[in-house]
């Protein structure tokens, strides 16, 4: 007996309906947010959300988000540091609509992360020391 499937199928076969949510999941987390479709982003939501919530060993987490991700060491700290900033039972991603395409009336949804990925710390600007307003000039 036929069992039901939960997620979407997006109209594609097994392994490219996981090719296409990986393919989204690591421009989400190169870009921050994108653009796409209702279906592909809850779609989406759901494969980071599984990502993210399976969080134990960090090297482990490293090899398997680089493995599942097709991503490099420093992308992959980057969705392993993202997961630990989470907390527990969190939902990682925000949809907003934006309305419908205009070729064929399909609902556009914008899908960006909630928390920020931490990227390398921008050097701070030393400030200048004040001049006072009370200098004394001293003549001979």
């Amino acid at each position: 007996m036929l069992k039901r499937v939960k997620n979407p199928r997006l109209g594609r076969s097994k392994d490219a309906k996981k090719a296409l949510l990986k393919g989204l999941a690591k421009s989400l987390f190169d870009k921050g947010s994108i653009k796409t479709s209702e279906a592909r982003a809850k779609g989406a939501r759901s494969f980071i959300q599984s990502l993210l919530r399976n969080s134990g060993n960090k090297a482990q987490d490293l090899r398997r988000i680089g493995s599942i991700l097709s991503a490099n060491r420093e992308q992959s700290a980057k969705v392993v540091a993202l997961a630990e900033s989470l907390g527990n039972g969190q939902s990682a991603t925000r949809i907003i609509r934006l309305g419908k395409r205009a070729g064929d009336a399909s609902s556009r949804v914008r899908l960006e992360l909630l928390a920020k990925l931490s990227e390398k710390p921008k050097s701070e600007k030393t400030a200048k020391p004040k001049k006072s307003a009370k200098t004394k000039v001293t003549t001979k």
